[in-house]
């Protein structure tokens, strides 16, 4: 009868190693995710800030990640609207392709984990199997094109509706932001707050008097 001595088959410094790289990763995602909050309170100040100067309603719909998408929708009609005449109701597609895109994505999901349930239980029977590999199949494919279609679908009508916004609060460098924001999106959020206190591309706001008190007294107005 022979006897064993069982030895950790991992090294210390391996351990070790390991126990770094996970603390260094871990340091990375820590600063990942501050520099993503620092940039989402950015941009959500920026649009609340920039809604309620044009007097929106629902200004506080900047703080929710789908609401922004209204707010965008919202500035770039009323710049269509005002400047042009035109009704756009690109809010209101804007939000559903948001909305689409969270149904769709809780729809993969739901149909992975019944495929991989369906895959989990082929022991009882081939039908099993056959079915998880349809509904996989099928799913990934079919959700895939419309989860890519509504993608190009909401970029193209979010980057129309930010070049409107640009536009509408310093023409002269819309241009500039919108490309640098398609290639490099961590600019977004410093570029709308340079704006949100501009209005160099609305047309003039329309005067508003009011019948003086004294009939010596001048006409005041208003700018709102």
């Amino acid at each position: 009868m022979g006897y064993y001595e069982y030895y950790n088959s991992i090294p210390e410094d391996v351990l070790e190693m390991a126990e770094i790289m996970g603390a260094v990763f871990l340091g990375v995602f820590a600063v990942i995710g501050v520099f993503g909050l620092v940039m989402y309170i950015l941009r959500s100040l920026a649009l609340h800030t920039i809604a309620n100067r044009r007097g929106l309603k629902n200004a506080w719909l900047a703080w929710i990640p789908v609401g922004q998408e209204w707010i965008i929708g919202s500035v770039s009609d009323q710049y269509q609207y005002l400047t042009k005449g035109k009704i756009q109701n690109r809010r209101k597609i804007l939000l559903v392709l948001q909305l689409a895109a969270v149904l769709i994505s809780t729809v993969f999901s739901v149909i992975n984990l019944a495929g991989t349930l369906a895959g989990m239980l082929n022991n009882y029977g081939y039908a099993w199997e056959y079915s998880g590999m349809v509904m996989n199949g099928l799913g990934i494919v079919g959700l895939n094109f419309l989860s890519s279609g509504l993608s190009i679908a909401a970029v193209v009508f979010r980057q129309m509706s930010l070049y409107d916004l640009y536009k509408s609060c310093n023409p002269k460098n819309c241009v500039v932001f919108l490309v640098l924001g398609i290639f490099f999106g961590v600019t977004e959020p410093f570029f709308l707050m340079s704006c949100r206190h501009l209005d160099d591309g609305m047309p003039p706001r329309k005067r508003v008097y009011e019948e003086p008190v004294f009939a010596d007294e001048e006409k005041p107005f208003d700018l709102t």
